[in-house]
């Protein structure tokens, strides 16, 4: 499956209570461990991306389960979640060096940004 991811606040934050010693730390431990924080990540950050769709005015869409992520997450695969959670995680934090767009935080400012006089939108 394909989640959106976002890290915003809620979700820092949420990752802080649940994983007083980081989510970063977390995930990288061995065996299930790292995969359930693994899985905790993706589903949360899933959630976060789907609140805010519906916040900017998208049809709701499903909200990923933790549960419907360790079901569907192949060990093939747990490489490259884990990389689209720190992308998000760099994104959100505001280190986005590698040029990549977070559309979803991209129309949140969008839509939050004032417009200034003489810039076209």
């Amino acid at each position: 499956m394909e989640y959106r991811l976002l890290y915003n606040a809620a979700a820092h934050f949420a990752a802080a209570e649940k994983y007083p010693d980081g989510l970063l730390n977390e995930m990288s431990k061995p065996g299930p461990t790292g995969l359930a924080a693994l899985c905790w990540a993706v589903a949360e950050l899933g959630q976060q991306a789907e609140l805010a769709r519906r916040a900017m005015g998208y049809d709701p869409g499903p909200l990923p389960a933790e549960s419907e992520v360790m079901a569907t997450l192949m060990p093939k695969d747990i490489l490259s979640a884990r990389k689209a959670v720190l992308d998000a995680m760099t994104r959100g934090l505001g280190d986005a060096g590698d040029g990549e767009v977070d559309e979803v935080l991209l129309e949140l400012q969008k839509k939050k940004a004032p417009a200034c006089p003489g810039q076209s939108t």
